[in-house]
This record gives C-alpha cells, sequence and structure tokens, in this order.
C-alpha cells in the first residue's frame, strides 16, 4: 500500500497528464511548421525547376563529358596521373606536377628535384602484389624521390593496405624522400585495418604521409577531425584543377580541367541534385522568411538519418522481392536460401544485401559473419558512401591458405568465363559496379526509393526502375553463378 498522499499523487498525475498535453502540442506545432515551410517553398522551387530547364535546355549547364568518359578508381587515376606527366600530350611539360607539389610541404631535397624527367606509372606493383594507383619516380641530385598517390573517390581500403605502401616507400627511398597521398572523395582517412594508427604516429614529422579530399571534407566521424587534422592538405583536388586551368592556355585543356573540376565539385560534396537557380530560390526564400530558419536547419540535420531509413527500408524490400524471384526460379534447393541484408547506421559503409546457400562450405576463421562464413552473391555500397554500388561473388575471407588458393584462382577464372571480364580482389572474386543512372542513393534517386515504397504501404505495388534493375541483375548474377559456386564450395 503506498504511503504517498491523495494530494501528492492527483498532483503527480496532473503534472503527468499537462507533459504529455504539452508534448502533443509541441509536436503538432512542428507539424504545422514543416507544412507552412513547403507549402511556401514548392511553388517556387517548381517555378525554378521549370526555368532551369529551359536555360539547359538552350546553354546545357548540366552537361558534362565526365558523365560519359570512365569515372570510376581507375578512369580518374588516368587523368590525373597524365596531367601529372611531364611527358604527356597535354604538352604543358611539368607545371601541373610543380604546382601539385608546391602545395605539400617540402624540405631543401625536393627543391632540387628535376621535375623534367620525373616518371610516371598507374597501378605500380610492389611486393605482396600489392598495387598502387599513381606512382611518380623523381630524379635528383641527391637521391630519387617518389610521390605516390592512392586513389579512393568511392572504396574502401583493404586491410594492411596503406601500411604495406609506407612500409615499401620508407625501405626504398628512405625517410623524408616520399610523400604518400591518400586521395578520397570527403577527406576521410585509411582505416585503422588499412594502416594501424600507433604506425601513423611515425610518419607525422616528415608529413610523408598526407590526406587530400577530391573536393571539401564532409561527413567525417565525429572524433576523426582532431585525430587526422595534421595529416590533411590544405587544398583539394577541385584546388589543384583549378590552379592548372588557370596556369594554361590551350582552351581545350583549360575546357578539360574545368568540367573536372565542375565534375568534382558536384560529385564529391557540393550539391548534387539542385541546380544553383533553385540553391538561389531557397537562399531568397529563406531571406524573405526567416521565421523558417530553424524549420529548414531541422530538416538538414535530419536529412542523413532520414536517407538511411528509406535506404534501409528498401534493401529490406529488395530482399523479399529477390528472395521470392530466386525461390520461383528455382536456382536453389529452397530450404537452402538465405537472403539477408545489413545496413549499420548512415556513417557507416557495408549496406548489404547476399544471398548464399546454407548448402555451401563454412570457411574456417572466416570474418564474414553475414555469411556465416560463406562465399556468396552480394550487392554492396562501394565504401562509405551511397552513390555508388558494386555487385559480384563476394569470399568469405581476404586470406586463404596455401590448400585453398588453386579452388579460390579456378572459381575466379570461371567466373571470368560466365560473366566477362570484372575487377576482382582479396574479398570480391568477381565484381562490377551497376549503371549509373541506378546508383545514387545520396541523393538523386532517393525520392524513388521513397515513392516506391509508399506505393507499396497503399497497395500500389509499382516497382521503380532502381527495383526493377537492382532486382533482374541480382537474380541474374545468381542464377548464372549458383552451379559454379556449388562446385567449389563442396555442396554437402
Amino acid at each position: 500500500m503506498s504511503n504517498q498522499p491523495k494530494g501528492a499523487s492527483k498532483r503527480t498525475e496532473q503534472f503527468f497528464s499537462e507533459l504529455t498535453d504539452a508534448i502533443d502540442q509541441s509536436y503538432e506545432e512542428i507539424g504545422q511548421s514543416l507544412a507552412r515551410f513547403f507549402n511556401g517553398l514548392t511553388p517556387r522551387f517548381e517555378a525554378s525547376r521549370y526555368i532551369d530547364k529551359e536555360l539547359n535546355r538552350e546553354l546545357a549547364h548540366h552537361f558534362n563529358i565526365f558523365d560519359y568518359l570512365r569515372n570510376d578508381e581507375l578512369g580518374l587515376s588516368a587523368i590525373i596521373a597524365d596531367l601529372l606527366n611531364p611527358n604527356a600530350k597535354h604538352g604543358q611539360g611539368p607545371i601541373f606536377l610543380k604546382l601539385f607539389l608546391e602545395r605539400l610541404e617540402f624540405d631543401e631535397i625536393w627543391k632540387s628535384a628535376d621535375l623534367h624527367n620525373a616518371r610516371i606509372a598507374t597501378e605500380e606493383t610492389i611486393e605482396s602484389s600489392r598495387r598502387i594507383d599513381i606512382y611518380v619516380r623523381i630524379p635528383c641530385s641527391l637521391g630519387p624521390l617518389c610521390l605516390v598517390i592512392e586513389n579512393k573517390p568511392f572504396a574502401g581500403d583493404q586491410s594492411g593496405q596503406v601500411q604495406d605502401y609506407l612500409a615499401h616507400l620508407r625501405n626504398r627511398y628512405g625517410k623524408g624522400r616520399f610523400r604518400l597521398i591518400f586521395l578520397s572523395g570527403d577527406g576521410r582517412p585509411p582505416s585503422n585495418d588499412s594502416l594501424n594508427r600507433k604506425e601513423l604516429m611515425k610518419f607525422v614529422d616528415n608529413s610523408e604521409f598526407l590526406i587530400m579530399a577530391y573536393n571539401e571534407i564532409s561527413s567525417i566521424d565525429e572524433g576523426d577531425g582532431d585525430e587526422f587534422e595534421r595529416f590533411r592538405t590544405s587544398f583539394t583536388l577541385v584546388n589543384w584543377f583549378e590552379s592548372c586551368r588557370i596556369s594554361c592556355r590551350p582552351d581545350k585543356l583549360r575546357l578539360l580541367l574545368r568540367e573536372a573540376e565542375s565534375y568534382c565539385r558536384r560529385k564529391f560534396g557540393d550539391h548534387k541534385v539542385m541546380s544553383n537557380r533553385e540553391i538561389e530560390t531557397v537562399d531568397e526564400f529563406l531571406r524573405e522568411n526567416p521565421q523558417n530558419l530553424n524549420v529548414a536547419l531541422a530538416v538538414f540535420e535530419a536529412w542523413p538519418s532520414v536517407r538511411h531509413s528509406i535506404c534501409k527500408r528498401f534493401l529490406e524490400h529488395l530482399r523479399d522481392r529477390v528472395e521470392r524471384e530466386i525461390r520461383d526460379a528455382g536456382i536453389a534447393d529452397a530450404e537452402s536460401i538465405c537472403v539477408k541484408t545489413m545496413h549499420p547506421n548512415e556513417k557507416a559503409g557495408q549496406n548489404k544485401l547476399l544471398f548464399y546457400s546454407t548448402n555451401w562450405r563454412q570457411h574456417e576463421g572466416s570474418v564474414a559473419e553475414e555469411t556465416n562464413g560463406r562465399t556468396s552473391v552480394m550487392f554492396e555500397n562501394y565504401g562509405n558512401w551511397l552513390g555508388n554500388w558494386i555487385i559480384g561473388v563476394r569470399s568469405p575471407s581476404p586470406e586463404i591458405g596455401k590448400d585453398e588458393e588453386p579452388k579460390r584462382r579456378q572459381l575466379e577464372a570461371e567466373l571470368t568465363v560466365i560473366l566477362g571480364e570484372g575487377k576482382k580482389d582479396e574479398w570480391w572474386l568477381w565484381r562490377k559496379f551497376i549503371d549509373p543512372q541506378y546508383a545514387n542513393w545520396q541523393s538523386s534517386r532517393v525520392q524513388d526509393l521513397a515513392t516506391e515504397l509508399m506505393n507499396i504501404e497503399r497497395g500500389e505495388p509499382l516497382q521503380s526502375e532502381v527495383s526493377e534493375y537492382v532486382t533482374r541483375e541480382f537474380v541474374e548474377l545468381a542464377r548464372k553463378t549458383f552451379e559454379v559456386i556449388s562446385e567449389a564450395e563442396g555442396v554437402r
């Protein structure tokens, strides 16, 4: 029996009742504020979008040549390497290389470098079969120097990758005679698995290891900024493209560099969905209606969580659809089919849709918990960004024993015969990027995903182009590879 006086009990009950009413009223006011904000902005925004569309028809200001070229990691590396090459067809000699090096901190040794005779290589193979994206050998009267760029615009790095590069450079060139630039889309550092933080501190004093962003530092996890600030360059790849454009005269080359600037600004950090005119419309609306600034800030802060929620629910929708179609197609024994999704959080990478058979062998010592140590067909975002997705066949472990290596090489070869040329690495037996027009779940395709989810909730299962494409590609990949994987993985 309670010892609390009846009056106190009533006051407590009244307090919580009033608090509940206040919370409900607050939520209602927030909803009304959001409605007023969007009702006021939407007509202006639609008008602005119409004007921008008409202007683009006349001026093609949304056109960018890089959208039609190879703009994956290898394609971008080839362009950067060619600009750095003093003997390339651009005809500008070592000026672009000089502009790059001038922005880095160098001692007197580097000032004696013979840039005219620098030699550039891409995909340079070093110990342990590692391949460095861009490798610049620079002669010097005081001994050879080296500039290395590890280009990671979208991709995550591999286990021990950067650590191996630094060990190679230190052994080959000696202390202070090399620079390793880790070039990432948004200025992210290499993973701790790629470069141990204790090892990293060995390269502080001589600026031998530096981090550069394509455009601007964004989406850096909390805490990373302070830890890596000393390693970040004061300029970005976009800044370098701009300096190169200003420093050269040929119109064709200036046009290419301007397009490179524009592409990187749009792809890495700046607005990716809205045109300049649409941004100006939003800016004008908020200046005229300052009472809406707090609502705009709330929408901005909520966006990463909203996007992650949409991505998570859409992957789960794809999971259900893919599993149904794999069963209907009779690709695998119904009881052995396992289709899963993974989506850690809005800041992390490795959002996945995967399929494997429980009849496939479990590899001992595997770190792939999501497949219980089995090879899988997988659809995954590439790196820590939802703007690029890859699909392929993934190994349960990057490390294989000598007894397993012949089987793995045979499986890789058979997959290439079946699927054609694809990329492979320590994790992936075969992979490819999906069609770019369906890839950007970071921004431009989010509305399509949300609309399809809304239609499903309303009982109108209209499939979006993204859903149709990903499901078709995934199920077809599973169909083509199932027997080959089953043979290699020893069906029970």
